[in-house]
């Protein structure tokens, strides 16, 4: 199976490794593969390997970054993403996993920042946009929580929870009684074209 691959993987790694202890390529696809396997102690001391070879090898500094916040080390975790981002400033992925951090901790101004960044640089993340809109959401800001929501869902229109998400982000304010008529009968058609486990969702308005 898949894990036999990377455990095969891992001893021809490792093997070279022997023969040259200096080989940065190979410490760092030792790395991978070690993640992989779910060994994430040994994989950050690969990448650990692979720095002191090559301290400006960004996709270690990522990628030590990635096991480490797997491990629940987000202090670290995020040193390592900021250190990635200082040797490639456009590094997409290291801004929304620095995002993710700082939304864990409660940092959700920061968070904004790097999800927004992350944006800037792969317009085409609707992992980033569904964030968002769940930041903005929690923090009440309904009409920007409706454009993320709107943005992850056009990027991924098979995620029917995420388009459920959008279609139940109502504004808390509206201008009169026809938008609030409009909303629900939007909001009812939504429901009725997802069934779940049978359940008819209308009946709960």
């Amino acid at each position: 199976g898949q894990m036999g691959l990377w455990e095969q993987a891992a001893a021809s790694f490792r093997r070279a490794i022997r023969l040259n202890p200096y080989d940065v390529e190979n410490h760092f696809a030792l790395g991978i593969a070690l993640d992989q396997l779910g060994q994430l102690e040994v994989a950050a001391n690969s990448f650990d390997q692979a720095l002191q070879i090559q301290p400006g090898l960004v996709e270690a500094h990522y990628n030590r970054g990635v096991v480490l916040e797997k491990l629940g080390r987000l202090d670290e975790a995020a040193v390592c993403y900021q250190r990635a981002l200082q040797q490639q400033p456009e590094h997409a992925q290291a801004y929304h996993n620095l995002g993710n951090i700082y939304r864990k901790v409660g940092s959700f101004d920061q968070a904004v920042t790097c999800y927004l960044k992350s944006l800037q640089f792969q317009p085409d993340q609707p992992i980033a946009c569904y964030n968002l809109g769940n930041i903005f959401l929690e923090q009440g800001y309904i009409v920007e929580a409706q454009r993320y929501f709107h943005q992850a869902v056009a990027l991924t229109p098979e995620k029917i929870l995420w388009r459920l998400k959008l279609d139940q982000t109502c504004p808390t304010i509206m201008p009169d009684r026809a938008a609030i008529e409009q909303w629900r009968q939007q909001f009812e058609a939504a429901l009725e074209s997802y069934p779940i486990a049978g359940i008819d969702l209308t009946q709960h308005l």
